[in-house]
């Protein structure tokens, strides 16, 4: 008995869409099987990251950025990809000059810190989620004093 043309038709428009997905990346796999691969990921060296204007301190749980006029917070362990490509998200908070005021404190605004660790060299950028404002970019190294200005 010949399938019918109906049955034919399907088929090919079933191996043309799995093909497409497979050929466009939307469904990585791995050979044999039909799972999900996930990007091996690789810890950022823990330690001080230093600058004029910029520090981090990464740690095996979180990062704590601090800035001339602002504080950041990365609350997990901080990763990158074989490339040295991270991206992820975390708070920043701007300081104001003088006292902080009860009635006004500051708010830790979502941000996107994404960049790049190249040897002892780490560049990154800071976005604020819900506008997409770049508030700056960064280059800091590994060891390096960082050298920080308070709010004027």
């Amino acid at each position: 008995m010949k399938p019918s043309s109906n049955y034919k038709h399907s088929r090919s428009i079933a191996v043309a869409i799995i093909a497409t997905m497979l050929f466009a990346g939307m469904y990585p796999i791995r050979a044999g099987t039909m799972e999900y691969s996930q990007p091996k990921l690789y810890k950022v060296a823990a330690g001080r990251w230093g600058a004029v204007g910029a520090e981090m301190v990464v740690d095996k749980s979180s990062v704590q950025l601090t800035f001339d006029c602002a504080n950041g917070e990365i609350p997990l362990t901080l990763k990158k990809d074989k490339k040295g490509n991270f991206k992820v998200e975390g708070t920043y908070t701007r300081r104001g000059f003088g006292p902080i005021r009860i009635n006004n404190p500051p708010i830790a605004q979502p941000v996107i810190y994404e960049g790049k660790v190249t040897g002892k060299s780490m560049k990154f950028k800071i976005t604020v989620i819900a506008t997409g404002d770049v508030i700056g970019e960064f280059t800091v190294t590994r060891g390096q004093d960082a050298k920080i200005r308070g709010c004027r």
